[in-house]
């Protein structure tokens, strides 16, 4: 298998899993024992950019406030 080849289905698997993969779109919270993700639905994860290349992969998200208000979370 060429490595153009192998690279090609890594993205479509990689594609084909994104779908299941909801911890993109949860925020943190300090809890004992360290951080707790937490769920809100003052914020939306609207569009996630995947990018596999030789020199590396990269991810762009963009997100949503859906509240009236400013939120601060831990990043």
């Amino acid at each position: 298998m060429t490595r153009r080849v192998a690279l090609l289905a890594a993205a479509v698997l990689a594609a084909g899993w994104s779908t299941n993969a909801h911890a993109n779109d949860s925020t943190a919270a300090f809890a004992a024992g360290g951080l707790a993700l937490t769920e809100t639905d003052a914020i939306a994860l609207v569009d996630e950019d995947l990018i596999v290349a030789r020199d590396g992969v990269r991810v762009r998200y963009t997100f949503e406030n859906r509240s009236a208000a400013d939120i601060e979370t831990l990043t």
